[in-house]
C-alpha cells in the first residue's frame, strides 16, 4: 500500500492513505477509490505536485498510525498534538506538554489582530473563550479524556529533539509510531496550521491565560537575525549547490547518499 500527499495542502486535505493500492478504501474518508478518482480530487484541489510514500500502519491494528506534531524549538519542546484513532469513529486530538498534561483546556485560538485586556483583570488579555471552545483542528475534536501516555514518550521527544537540534530553527516536527513499535518521521513544517489557528495556552504568574507562550518561545529561540524563530546557520556543504540543480538531480544526488 501507499499514501498520496499533496504538497502545500493541510490538515488532510489532499492526503490519500490506501494500504490496499487502488480500487480499495481510502482510510480518511473510508469510501473505495480508483486511481482516476484520486486523480480528480487532486485536480479538483488544484494540486500539482505531490509525494507518494509506502504505508505505514498503526499499532493494535489501528490502519492510520497514531501521530504526534510536536512543535520544537532548538531542541526545546512547545507542546505536542497527539491525534488518535484516525480513520474510526473515535478519531480526536489532545494538546500536551512534554509531561503529558493537556494544555487545550481553553480551546483553540485564533488571533483578531488586536490585543485588549480584561477590564477585570486589567493585567490579562481578554480571550472568547466561548468561541474558542467551537474551533476545531484538522477537523476533529478534542479528546474528552486524555490519552494515556505513550510508553516510549521518551524515545518519541529524543528523536524529535535530535531533528530539531539539526535545523536550529523553529519547527513542527511530525512524529508516527508503525505497527512495530518503529517511530518514524512524517514531516516538518515551519507553518503550522498556516498560522491560522493554535490550541496549546497555560495560566501564568499572574493568573491569566497565557495563549501566546508559544510565541515567546519562538522569539526567545531566535537572535537579532531570526529566521524562522532561530539564527540562520551556514547551508550544509552537501546542499550547497541545491538551488543551481534540477529536481531530477536533487533526487539523484539525495539517493546517492
Amino acid at each position: 500500500g501507499f499514501a498520496i500527499k499533496a504538497t502545500g495542502f493541510h490538515s488532510g486535505s489532499g492526503a490519500f492513505i490506501l494500504p490496499n493500492g487502488f480500487d480499495a478504501v481510502e482510510m480518511l474518508s473510508g469510501v473505495s477509490m480508483s486511481r482516476a478518482d484520486v486523480k480528480t480530487a487532486l485536480t479538483t484541489l488544484g494540486a500539482n505536485r505531490y509525494i507518494i510514500e509506502q504505508y505505514v500502519g498503526g499499532q493494535d491494528n489501528m490502519p492510520v498510525p497514531d501521530e504526534y506534531k510536536i512543535h520544537m524549538f532548538n531542541g526545546n519542546v512547545g507542546s505536542i498534538i497527539y491525534t488518535t484513532n484516525r480513520g474510526s469513529n473515535c478519531e480526536c486530538f489532545a494538546e500536551l506538554d512534554e509531561e503529558w498534561n493537556r494544555v487545550d483546556s481553553n480551546g483553540c485560538f485564533r488571533s483578531s489582530g488586536e490585543e485588549e485586556m480584561m477590564e477585570s483583570q486589567p493585567q490579562c488579555t481578554r480571550i472568547d473563550f466561548d468561541n474558542g471552545h467551537l474551533q476545531t483542528m484538522k477537523g476533529l475534536d478534542f479528546c474528552a479524556m486524555t490519552p494515556a501516555m505513550p510508553t516510549n514518550l521518551e524515545d518519541i521527544l529524543a528523536t524529535a529533539k535530535a531533528v530539531s537540534e539539526r535545523i536550529a530553527v523553529y519547527m513542527r516536527i511530525d512524529l508516527l509510531v508503525s505497527a512495530n513499535g518503529e517511530i518514524m518521521v512524517g514531516e516538518f513544517t515551519p507553518g503550522h496550521t498556516n498560522g491560522r489557528v493554535h490550541c496549546s495556552s497555560k495560566v501564568d504568574e499572574n493568573g491569566c491565560v497565557d495563549s501566546c507562550y508559544l510565541g515567546r518561545m519562538w522569539s526567545e529561540s531566535g537572535s537579532d537575525d531570526l529566521l524562522h524563530g532561530g539564527p540562520a546557520t551556514s547551508v550544509p556543504s552537501g546542499l550547497a549547490s541545491w538551488n543551481d540543480d534540477n529536481w531530477a538531480q536533487i533526487c539523484d544526488d539525495f539517493l546517492a547518499r
